[in-house]
């Protein structure tokens, strides 16, 4: 369960534990977006600050830090995030930022979660509604059109 306990912080709990809940301070403008990694070690969390921040789920430790940022950039938000089943890599599925007409054009960007590094970019005519890995890493799913 992921809860809001005060602005700029998370608190997740596993269901299956009797800890108490942990704080990470995400230190993120307006959270958008929540991820774990399939093996529960990694969380991703994004927001309108135009940053995915991936943290330790164990010890709240920030891992790495995603840049989103363009040049000459609108509005931008992060609206979903997706890990690949071997956690190497990780998906943010966004409004397109070089898109300064109003409309609903989408971005998807895949990283690699080690270095950081952008590894391909995806570009809609409209945004997507979901992006997900398949089981071998080796490819990826991304749902567009109407619903």
């Amino acid at each position: 369960m992921l809860e809001a306990l005060e602005p700029k912080s998370t608190a997740c709990r596993n269901e299956r534990s009797t800890a108490a809940p942990r704080r990470i301070d995400a230190a993120i403008n307006l959270l958008e977006s929540l991820a774990f990694s399939d093996d529960g070690t990694l969380l991703a969390a994004a927001g309108r600050d135009m940053r995915v921040k991936i943290f330790d789920a164990a010890t709240g430790e920030m891992r790495r830090l995603l840049e989103h940022i363009e040049q000459d950039q609108w509005i931008f938000r992060i609206h979903r995030l997706a890990f690949s089943p071997s956690s190497k890599l990780i998906a943010t599925l966004a409004d397109d930022p070089t898109n300064s007409e109003i409309g609903r054009r989408g971005m998807v960007r895949v990283f690699d979660v080690a270095n950081g590094r952008e590894i391909a970019r995806f570009p809609f005519p409209e945004l997507a509604h979901e992006v997900r890995f398949t089981s071998d890493d080796a490819g990826l799913e991304i749902a567009v059109g109407g619903r």
